[in-house]
């Protein structure tokens, strides 16, 4: 799997767990400067552990280009997406 299907895969099983009932209240904490998903910590890196074992992306060295990647046609970045991922 490269790089940007990581990514949209990523972005797709994100997407299924979303919680709209969090996500505005998470963008208000953040004064609504950033969309979230409304997925909280605890199932994030359960869902970041599984994309991982999924995928075996953990066992590749990190690559700084895939949490730099663009969302969408939107332009906006996920800067944290892989955090919770043990990288070697």
């Amino acid at each position: 799997m490269d790089r940007t299907e990581l990514f949209q895969h990523t972005v797709k099983v994100f997407s299924e767990n979303a919680d709209l009932s969090q996500s505005k209240p998470m963008s208000a904490y953040m004064r609504d400067r950033f969309p979230f998903l409304g997925i909280k910590s605890q199932n994030r890196r359960q869902l970041q552990k599984e994309i991982a074992k999924e995928t075996g992306y953990a066992k590749e060295p990190f690559c700084e280009e895939f949490v730099h990647l663009p969302l969408g046609t939107s332009g906006k970045r996920i800067p944290v997406l892989c955090s919770g991922l043990s990288h070697q």
